[in-house]
């Protein structure tokens, strides 16, 4: 998965980037996506995307990220999909649930 050929084949640009960051952080005032032992799966639909993306994070010192089981976040796996593939955006994120649990 690749954060700079994500539209239409093209880099994506600062004001995509920020829109991402956007989602997420509204994502997250849902709830939380710490899902515990030290992992969170930070995840949001972003509209100008036309494929899923995603990449991993490692915090060695842990992030306080509001987790079920109250511990710090040490990897977090985060994935952007198209606002119009909600069913890549759920298989993809059960994929990665599955291979982190």
């Amino acid at each position: 998965m690749s954060w700079s050929r994500a539209c239409n084949g093209r880099p994506l640009c600062g004001g995509e980037k920020e829109g991402i960051v956007r989602a997420i952080l509204k994502r997250e005032l849902l709830g939380s996506t710490g899902i515990g032992r030290g992992v969170a799966l930070p995840h949001c639909k972003h509209s100008p995307l036309e494929r899923v993306i995603g990449t991993v994070g490692v915090s060695r010192g842990g992030v306080a990220f509001d987790s079920l089981d109250g511990e710090p976040v040490h990897v977090f796996v985060l994935l952007v999909s198209p606002q119009d593939r909600v069913g890549d955006h759920l298989r993809a994120l059960g994929k990665r649930l599955a291979r982190v649990a």
